[in-house]
C-alpha cells in the first residue's frame, strides 16, 4: 500500500512539487523553500521510505500536515535515499531518521524538533510555534485565560500605549526569536493594564502560571527599561521559572544550568492536579532559606514535572511507577526524596526537606541508583544476585575477586548457555573464599561507568584493590574462564 495516495502538483513560483499539502524538496531547493515562506513556520522532514517504524511516522506526519493546511506554517519533505538529495545526506551522516527541523517565522532560526513524531504530538507542537501574539479584549479575558489555559507555563505580556518605537520594535524581534519556547500576548495600554502591574511605562510583564503562584513571591514581574534584546532575554530567564516552575520535555534542555544542582518535583498531574497550589506553597516554605532569588545568584532550581511526559526518562532509572516524588540532578548524579518522606496521610510533612538540604550540602546525602528491590534471597545455583542499590557495596569487598556477569534480563534467554556456564563455575568454587560470583540485570539495575556495558552479556573481574574491573574477552569457554580465575587466583598476581 502507498504511504501518500494524494496527487501530485507543480507550484509555479519554485517550481516546487508537491504530494498533497506537503512540498517534496531536494538539495536543489531547499535553501530557496526556506526562504521563500520565511513569513512562515517551516517544517521540514527528513525521511527514509522504506525504513520500518519510519513509514508510519511518516504518515503521521502527512496526516498532521493536512490537518495544518489553513494555518500559516509549510511543511515539506526530503527523501535521503534520492540520489539528487546527497549534499543534504551527507550534512546529516550521523543523524538517524526520520528526523525533522522546524525553523521560526520571520528569522532564520531553525531547531531540531524532539517530541514524538505522532500526528496529535506534532499538530500541538506546530501549532504553538507558529508565530503570533494571544490577544486579550480585557482584564476579565486576561484572568479566564490564566485562570483555564495557563495554569502552568508562565505568559509574556508586551504593554504598550501605542504600537510603535524602539521599545515595541524591541519586543517584537525578541518574540520571534523564542516564540516556539513561550506564549505572548501583545497588549495596548489605555490605562487598565497600567493599573492591573503598577506599570511606570511601556513594559513587558512575565506572568506567573495559576498553579504555580504562592505566596512569597509575586505572581507576575515587571521591566519598565530595556534597550536591547538582551536586556530582555536576562529578564525572562531570571523570572520565568522563578523558585519552582512547570517543565515539559520541550523546554527542559532550555532550562537546566549544569552547574547548579537541578531537582524535578515529579507529580502525576491525573492524580494530584487539584494539590498542585498546595505543594507549591508547602515546598517554598520548607525551602525557602536554600532558595535564593529568582534574579540572584541561584543555588538550586527546582521544576514540577508530569511523570506521564518523563515516562521514557523515568523508565531509564526504574521510576516510571511512581506518583509523587522529588529527584535532584548534580553532576551526572541523582538523588531521590520519596514520597514518604514529603507526604503521608495527604499531609505535605512540615521541615521534610530539612534533612535532605543539610545531607546534600555536605554531600552525605546518598545518591540514587537505578534498582530492583534487594531480593530475599541472595544467591542463585551459587550466583550472588546484585542490584542496583548494593552493588557497589558486594565489589568493595576487597578481600574477594568478584567474577561479574552483567546481563540485560530482556535477552537473557538468547544467552542461558552463559549464565549456566556461570552457575557450573560457582559450584566448582564454593569453598574458595577468594573468589565471589555474581550476576546484576543492567536493564534494570545501575552498573558503574567503569563498567564498559553498551554490548551486554559480559563477564568481568573486578579484582581486589584495582578501581578499573578486567573484561574476560574471547570465546566463552568454561576451560577459558577457568584458566583465567586461576591466574587471579595466584599470589602477587598483576594483571
Amino acid at each position: 500500500m502507498a504511504l501518500f495516495t494524494s496527487f501530485l502538483l507543480i507550484v509555479p513560483s519554485l517550481a516546487y512539487i508537491r504530494e498533497g499539502p506537503l512540498y517534496e524538496l531536494t538539495d536543489n531547493d531547499y535553501s530557496s523553500f526556506l526562504e521563500e515562506f520565511k513569513s512562515e513556520l517551516r517544517v521540514v522532514l527528513h525521511y527514509l521510505p522504506f525504513s520500518g517504524s519510519g513509514k508510519s511516522m511518516t504518515s503521521d506526519y502527512f496526516q498532521a500536515s493536512k490537518e495544518l493546511t489553513n494555518l500559516p506554517i509549510k511543511m515539506s519533505k526530503i527523501d535521503m535515499s534520492n540520489g539528487k538529495n546527497l549534499k543534504t545526506r551527507e550534512k546529516l551522516k550521523n543523524q538517524s531518521f526520520p528526523y525533522i527541523i522546524y525553523c521560526l517565522a520571520h528569522t532564520d532560526i531553525c531547531r531540531n524538533y524532539t517530541q514524538e513524531i505522532t500526528r496529535a504530538t506534532m499538530i500541538n507542537s506546530f501549532t504553538d510555534k507558529i508565530h503570533n501574539f494571544i490577544n486579550f479584549y480585557d482584564i476579565e479575558d486576561y484572568n479566564k485565560y490564566i485562570e483555564e489555559k495557563n495554569q502552568f507555563n508562565g505568559l509574556i505580556l508586551g504593554i504598550f500605549e501605542k504600537f510603535e518605537g524602539k521599545k515595541f520594535d524591541l519586543f517584537q524581534n525578541y518574540a520571534k526569536t523564542v516564540m516556539d519556547k513561550y506564549k505572548f500576548a501583545l497588549l495596548k495600554d489605555e490605562g487598565e493594564w497600567t493599573y492591573k502591574f503598577d506599570l511606570k511605562s511601556d513594559s513587558i510583564v512575565v506572568a506567573k502560571g495559576k498553579l504555580l503562584n504562592h505566596s512569597l513571591t509575586s505572581n507576575y514581574f515587571v521591566l519598565n527599561k530595556f534597550t536591547s534584546n538582551e536586556d530582555i532575554s536576562k529578564f525572562v530567564n531570571e523570572t520565568y521559572h522563578p523558585f519552582l516552575s512547570f517543565v515539559d520535555q520541550e523546554t527542559l534542555k532550555n532550562l537546566k544550568n549544569p552547574i547548579i544542582p537541578f531537582g524535578y518535583f515529579f507529580i502525576d498531574i491525573n492524580v494530584y492536579k487539584d494539590k498542585i497550589p498546595y505543594f507549591v506553597d508547602k515546598f517554598i516554605v520548607n525551602s525557602q532559606k536554600y532558595l535564593s532569588a529568582p534574579w540572584d545568584e541561584r543555588k538550586y532550581q527546582w521544576a514540577v514535572a508530569d511523570t506521564k511526559e518523563f515516562k521514557p526518562f523515568l523508565q531509564t532509572l526504574s521510576l516510571q511507577n511512581e506518583e509523587l516524588f522529588m529527584l535532584l540532578e548534580y553532576k551526572g548524579d541523582y538523588y531521590k526524596i520519596s514520597q514518604e518522606s514529603i507526604y503521608e496521610n495527604n499531609e505535605f510533612k512540615d521541615n521534610c526537606l530539612e534533612d535532605f538540604y543539610n545531607k546534600f550540602e555536605v554531600q552525605k546525602y546518598p545518591k540514587y541508583h537505578k534498582t530492583d528491590p534487594v531480593p530475599k534471597i541472595n544467591y542463585e545455583k551459587g550466583v550472588r544476585v546484585a542490584v542496583g542499590s548494593n552493588f557497589e557495596e558486594i565489589i568493595e569487598n576487597k578481600d574477594r575477586i568478584h567474577a561479574v556477569f552483567v546481563y540485560d534480563s530482556s535477552t537473557i534467554q538468547t544467552h542461558k548457555s552463559k549464565l549456566e556456564s556461570l552457575e557450573s563455575l560457582a559450584e566448582n568454587y564454593k569453598t574458595n573464599y577468594k573468589i565471589e560470583f555474581v550476576k546484576i540485570d543492567a536493564k534494570n539495575n545501575y552498573v558503574p561507568p567503569r563498567y564498559e556495558i553498551s554490548s551486554i552479556p559480559k563477564l568481568f573481574f573486578a579484582i581486589k584493590k584495582k578501581m578499573v574491573p578486567h573484561e574476560f574477552e574471547g570465546i566463552w569457554d568454561i576451560k577459558r574462564i577457568t584458566e583465567k580465575i586461576e591466574k587471579l587466583l595466584e599470589p602477587k598476581n598483576d594483571l
